[in-house]
């Protein structure tokens, strides 16, 4: 298990909080993984991909790094929920592409918090562009039984 995460002070926690033999956690970005070719035979990414600019490079670095047939899931926020993440954000500008304030989370509120505001397509699309083949799409987390506030893509290299 190899975890990535631009953080070095959220890095130097996981080693403390989760060290075993088979486990390394590296400082890294989804634009330069600083991981080898074709490495990986999974890629798990858990609410990164609304906070990343530009999803095609993303995407191409995922299809890198992956093994062909290598699978993945990438979990974020649904598209049809913006306007429900905009109302945990203060002191906040908003645009067409993006929302950037303090985010008043649950846990612990973000000082600066940039929330891109993508499109199924735009997502589907950067996928495609690079190779990857998404074979299923599962809306999650529903605050009431019509509006999911995750979705879940699940698929493979080709």
């Amino acid at each position: 298990y190899l975890g990535v995460e631009p953080s070095l002070t959220l890095v130097e926690r996981a080693r403390q909080l989760y060290a075993k033999a088979d486990r390394e956690f590296i400082v890294g970005n989804a634009y330069q993984l600083p991981v080898a070719d074709e490495s990986a035979d999974a890629v798990l990414s858990m609410n990164v991909w609304f906070h990343l600019e530009d999803l095609n490079t993303a995407s191409r670095e995922l299809a890198r790094i992956l093994q062909r047939g290598g699978r993945f899931l990438i979990s974020t926020v649904h598209p049809d929920a913006y306007d429900i993440w905009r109302k945990m954000y203060v002191d906040a500008t908003e645009d067409d592409r993006k929302i950037v304030g303090k985010a008043m989370v649950p846990v612990n509120p973000l000082s600066r918090n940039v929330f891109y505001k993508h499109t199924l397509q735009e997502i589907l699309d950067a996928f495609g562009k690079n190779g990857l083949k998404v074979g299923r799409i599962e809306p999650i987390g529903f605050l009431d039984q019509t509006r999911p506030i995750f979705i879940n893509f699940f698929g493979h290299k080709e």
